[in-house]
């Protein structure tokens, strides 16, 4: 058996997975072994254990299906891409292991290559934030069949953040430092949200326990945020610049935080603290730039330094 070392960003997903999943045992071959992994290696085997199927959407080399094989955590992985390439790259991954009878190679769009069900846990990892978007909203139905989801964007991660809340979706935001650079994911638990196609101040109605409301103000309009509070385990942004509503511009710091994170979400601040107070120091200087440009930044920065002062005192 070969020794898969998961790139960063896989090993982010995998600590997500890992703190979020409901466990759910199945039976499995034990005489599925693998290489010693890391830490974080086997944190991922140990988060999918919800899923009895899993989709790895664009898989690239298929590194994550391949170490839950070899930990026996799933019956089945879909590994799926757009290019023929990466799929090819996938074979190679699992070419000489006890596995190419429990997976398939699907070659196309997003979910569009599974059927309803198939996949109870799908990752989207890589890609960026309105891309993510179209793939779910072009396959509805597989994407309300999963369990569980967990999309990370590489940009356009406000705007994706954005979409979820008018569509009613339960999830929560967590941030990684990986060196100089930030990684933000987004944990779907389709289980806890009730997903309709209405966009409405009515239309979510979460399964389980209180709920708390939250308004995110845009476009003229406001849509009515319902989340399962099961546990203290997150922090929203709107509670912690003390509103119950705030412009969709702040989902760029997060929306729902979880409290696991906070350090690193600490980090992620204080680098967007940097990037407005840059832009701020420019459109100063600049003749050509609208008051209201100045305000909209200097607003941001405020926010965040807010943030900020929270997120201290509760680390």
């Amino acid at each position: 058996m070969r020794q898969i070392t998961l790139t960063p960003r896989l090993r982010l997903i995998a600590d997500i997975l890992a703190d979020n999943s409901v466990k759910i045992k199945y039976e499995t071959a034990d005489s599925y072994t693998s290489q010693p992994h890391t830490k974080n290696t086997v944190d991922t085997v140990r988060a999918l254990d919800t899923a009895k199927t899993f989709a790895d959407i664009g898989t690239d080399h298929g590194y994550l299906p391949y170490v839950l094989m070899c930990e026996g955590k799933i019956d089945r992985a879909y590994l799926c891409d757009i290019n023929q390439g990466p799929l090819d790259n996938a074979a190679h991954t699992f070419a000489g292991s006890p596995f190419t009878e429990h997976i398939e190679y699907r070659l196309g769009s997003g979910l569009s290559v599974l059927a309803p069900g198939e996949a109870k846990m799908i990752a989207i990892a890589g890609m960026g934030g309105s891309l993510i978007q179209s793939l779910l909203e072009a396959s509805p139905a597989v994407f309300q069949s999963a369990d569980y989801v967990v999309l990370q964007p590489m940009t356009e991660q406000a705007a994706l953040r954005s979409w979820l809340v008018q569509k009613g979706i339960v999830f929560t935001d967590y941030f990684a430092a990986e060196g100089n650079k930030m990684y933000e994911v987004i944990a779907i638990d389709l289980g806890a949200t009730h997903v309709t196609p209405k966009e409405s101040s009515d239309h979510t109605q979460s399964q389980q326990s209180t709920l708390t409301h939250h308004t995110i103000s845009q476009a003229d309009t406001s849509v009515r945020i319902e989340k399962s509070s099961l546990s203290e385990a997150f922090i929203m942004v709107a509670d912690m610049l003390g509103t119950n509503m705030i412009n969709a511009d702040m989902l760029e710091f997060g929306h729902c935080i979880a409290k696991q994170t906070l350090p690193d979400y600490q980090r992620f601040l204080h680098k967007k603290k940097l990037k407005y107070e840059k832009i701020l120091n420019g459109l100063k200087r600049s003749n050509n730039v609208s008051e209201s440009a100045r305000h909209a930044c200097h607003q941001n920065l405020e926010a965040i330094t807010c943030i900020i002062k929270y997120v201290d005192g509760v680390i």
